[in-house]
């Protein structure tokens, strides 16, 4: 798995330095990815794990957050009314089981609609 880790790291490290050679532009990096010592990127081994878990979860025709998002006030409002989301949404329903960021969003909604009602 170290040998694995060494080598995205080093993928990482040569994206960025090929991205701001092609670009005056600082390249934008993700909040887990920061600058170590030395110029070459710090990834922890925790993160690569978890992105490796995501990708070895990820389906063939899931949705993505996009697509969630524009069914998501319709999940709620079946959710709320105690619909089986399971059977008329399972994509959506997959999403967000595997999606904290969508999830979060799924639970706030809800949250709204049943305090209106």
């Amino acid at each position: 798995m170290t040998g694995f880790i060494n080598r995205l790291k080093n993928f990482f490290f040569r994206q960025q330095a090929q991205d701001s050679m092609n670009s005056q532009k600082t390249p934008i990096q993700p909040a887990s990815i920061q600058s170590g010592e030395s110029g070459k990127l710090g990834i922890s081994e925790e993160v690569v794990v978890d992105l490796m878990q995501q990708l070895q979860n990820t389906k063939e025709g899931e949705y993505s957050c996009a697509d969630s998002y524009a069914l998501l006030d319709e999940y709620v409002e079946l959710v709320a009314s105690d619909e089986d989301v399971e059977r008329l949404m399972p994509l959506v329903k997959a999403h967000l089981d595997a999606c904290p960021d969508c999830k979060l969003e799924f639970e706030v909604l809800l949250k709204v609609l049943e305090s209106e009602e």
